[in-house]
């Protein structure tokens, strides 16, 4: 079942999941999410509010692994939310390295001990100066945030080709494998068969021959038996080598 939905996941994802505090309101997110679609990505903005004691839904956490790229929108209240701590961790746990987005230097600004200032250290930020926090998202934004993903996009690319010159390589080498076993075993049959034939055929001309000396039918059928010993010698035949 994990196969499929890891297929799934291949084939329906998404290029952006948006993380964020709905206490810090939800204007900013929105329109970074319908920026993001204006420019052919697909994003996925989760609306549902979480309250204390809740854990991440399972279809959230599905969703966060199916995205290429983890978006994180840093202001006060986003600090100290449970869930986008959560969210972050699951991205991090599949590899994914999160992208904050630091409204007027609040990630900056934040206690050293903060968690979410400790999951996101050392990984991608863009700082971002609004006198709205909640307003809308600068053009420069927008554009790091497509940047990063064309980035990904290569590298994707990348591997998705060396992947693919290795699944060609595996293909001629089985390719030559078999062909050189069918070739093989062709010989050992060809070889067999004409040791066979030889003996056979030698057999029986001494047989025609021993035939000659005990009958007359025997000299009648010693007759035959010159013709056929005007024949190429059997034993000249030549089997080659045995391949085994």
């Amino acid at each position: 079942m994990r196969g499929l939905h890891d297929l799934a996941d291949l084939l329906f994802g998404f290029d952006y999941f948006i993380s964020y505090a709905h206490a810090d309101g939800r204007r900013y997110a929105a329109e970074l999410s319908r920026r993001l679609e204006a420019l052919g990505f697909s994003v996925f903005l989760d609306e549902r509010v979480y309250v204390a004691g809740d854990d991440l839904h399972s279809a959230t956490r599905r969703r966060i692994r199916m995205s290429k790229k983890l978006v994180v929108v840093v202001r006060d209240h986003a600090l100290a939310s449970e869930w986008v701590g959560k969210e972050v961790e699951v991205a991090l746990a599949r590899g994914r390295v999160p992208i904050a987005i630091d409204i007027n230097d609040t990630l900056a600004r934040a206690p050293a001990d903060n968690p979410l200032r400790q999951a996101l250290r050392d990984k991608i930020f863009i700082a971002e100066t609004l006198d709205d926090p909640d307003g809308e998202p600068g053009d420069e934004v927008i554009m790091k945030l497509a940047r990063s993903f064309e980035a990904t996009r290569q590298q994707t690319l990348r591997v998705r080709a060396l992947a693919s010159a290795s699944i060609v390589f595996a293909t001629v080498a089985l390719l030559a494998l078999w062909q050189y076993r069918e070739a093989r075993t062709n010989a050992i049959e060809f070889y067999t068969l004409c040791v066979q034939t030889r003996s056979q055929v030698t057999a029986g001309i001494a047989k025609l021959q021993n035939l000659g000396r005990q009958s007359e039918f025997g000299r009648l059928v010693a007759g035959i038996a010159e013709k056929v010993a005007a024949l190429p010698d059997p034993k000249s035949l030549e089997c080659g080598e045995d391949p085994r």
